[in-house]
């Protein structure tokens, strides 16, 4: 570091990048993050390899780090509305910068919004379920869990975009280990909880107060001031 800017050396102590950006991220399969900017100018990242070459150019209006193969992006509009797309790891631009709103990927999907409606897309950008749906959750165990834009509940989506179990929960979460958390109820009356499984039969009563996600083979169901343990067959673990 010198005069408060960041720049590398290598094993042998010898410079390789003057210093130049304010800050330099950790370095994660031969690429780091860095960060360029002041109280004058917004700040503005971007990527570099282990020789301080750039990567992916400090234009971007978020930090960059990779999941999947890709790493989020984000420009803000002259309107200083925030836009996100993907680049891969030469820094080329693979999913159009075009979204209003876009998660990480992981297990190869990723949900996006266009305006105000909610989808998922792959790798490749292509729309895996349409952008139709009021709020999505996370991609698990080959199903997507959506919020109905013709009611006000969730259910889930194989991988074709088919209902596989109606949208009938106030709550839905992700599967693990084969079931799910679901709640029905909401915030005035409470929200009871249960798991169901991969046919979204009801493995675990919703009538828990809490339900946490599979784990190794068990859930911790709290009613009232209880807490208890249940297996996948709804029996209790002592």
């Amino acid at each position: 570091m010198e005069n408060n800017y960041w720049g590398l050396k290598n094993s042998a102590g010898e410079v390789i990048l003057k210093p130049t950006y304010n800050k330099i991220g950790e370095f994660y399969d031969g690429l780091a993050s860095v960060e360029i900017g002041d109280y004058k100018t917004p700040l503005k990242y971007g990527l570099i390899d282990i020789t301080g070459k750039i990567v992916a150019p400090p234009i971007y209006d978020d930090r960059l780090f990779f999941r999947d193969g890709l790493a989020r992006v984000c420009i803000r509009n002259k309107q200083n509305e925030r836009k996100y797309g993907f680049i891969d790891r030469k820094g080329k631009v693979i999913i159009p910068i075009q979204y209003r709103f876009a998660a990480e990927f992981s297990n190869g999907y990723t949900s996006v919004c266009m305006i105000s409606k909610y989808g998922f897309i792959d790798k490749t950008g292509k729309v895996i379920i349409p952008l139709v749906y009021n709020y999505v959750g996370a991609f698990s165990d080959g199903f997507f869990s959506v919020h109905g834009f013709k009611n006000d509940k969730w259910g889930y989506l194989d991988i074709k975009a088919n209902v596989v179990i109606p949208m009938k929960y106030d709550e839905a979460n992700e599967f693990s280990e084969g079931l799910a958390v679901v709640g029905i109820g909401n915030d005035q009356s409470g929200i009871k909880y249960g798991l169901i499984d991969k046919t979204g039969k009801i493995i675990i009563p919703i009538i828990y107060d809490f339900a946490s996600r599979f784990i190794q083979g068990r859930t911790q169901v709290n009613l009232k001031d209880k807490i208890i343990y249940l297996d996948k067959l709804g029996q209790k673990i002592n």
